[in-house]
């Protein structure tokens, strides 16, 4: 079961926009705007392709350890992979990276948001047996059929956009959210969280955009390290009813 004490260990983020007017991608703005960059990003790889440019900086000693920006002809992507960093220095480069795209490159729209949180919550236990037996309540004979080990479990949930009126009170999200909790392929002491969310409505790019869109994340991070891990630990309370 998770440990009361443990938190999740992020491991990724990403935060991505579409916008409007498209951009026409040639080499030389794609330098002009990494030049822009220099404070946040240093990159050891660059691309200046026709359909994207790629600013990538190893971060750390891990190989898989990265922060990248990429510039699409109507999308911006900016993540980061084993930062080894708290989600506030991520959340830093993301507001300061989107300002500079929006004094730069001059887009008029935002064509819908993404934002995602990716970590690992460590279990006293196996993490397979967790979810099929506390969570998901599978008799483990049912696996039997199988007639051959189970390397990773896990579950899928997708949570729609809602509104709830109750008398006059009215609460709910205009955002989207699909949820996966698994068994950490490397290490079956783990459960591997993610939480992606997407924004779909368009408003106005201003200069306040890459605040917003930072909030966004921080409300995907809230809400994989509060609702999602208190439905896990909700199942650790059936288990002590069961006894």
């Amino acid at each position: 079961l998770p440990d009361s004490r443990a938190e999740v260990d992020s491991r990724g983020y990403y935060v991505a926009a579409g916008f409007y007017p498209q951009l026409h991608l040639d080499r030389k703005s794609g330098f002009d705007f990494g030049r822009t960059l220099s404070d946040y990003i240093d990159p050891d790889k660059t691309e200046f392709g026709e359909d994207a440019w790629v600013y990538s900086q190893r971060i750390g000693g891990r190989p898989q350890s990265r922060l990248y920006v990429n510039v699409r002809a109507a999308q911006i992507e900016i993540g980061g992979e084993f930062l080894g960093h708290k989600q506030e220095w991520f959340e830093n480069r993301v507001g300061a990276v989107l300002q500079r795209f929006g004094q730069t490159l001059k887009p008029v729209v935002v064509l819908g948001s993404k934002a995602m949180l990716r970590g690992v919550l460590p279990i006293n236990g196996d993490a397979r047996e967790f979810i099929a037996k506390h969570v998901m309540k599978i008799d483990p004979k049912r696996v039997d059929s199988f007639g051959r080990p189970i390397h990773v479990v896990g579950l899928r949930l997708f949570l729609p956009p809602y509104v709830k009126r109750t008398g006059n009170q009215e609460e709910g999200t205009d955002w989207s959210v699909n949820v996966r909790v698994e068994s950490l392929m490397e290490d079956p002491s783990q459960l591997f969280l993610e939480a992606d969310a997407d924004w779909p409505e368009p408003f106005s790019w201003e200069e306040s955009t890459g605040t917003k869109l930072v909030e966004r994340l921080q409300a995907v991070g809230d809400y994989l390290r509060k609702n999602v891990v208190a439905f896990l630990r909700a199942s650790e309370g059936d288990q002590d009813m069961e006894r």
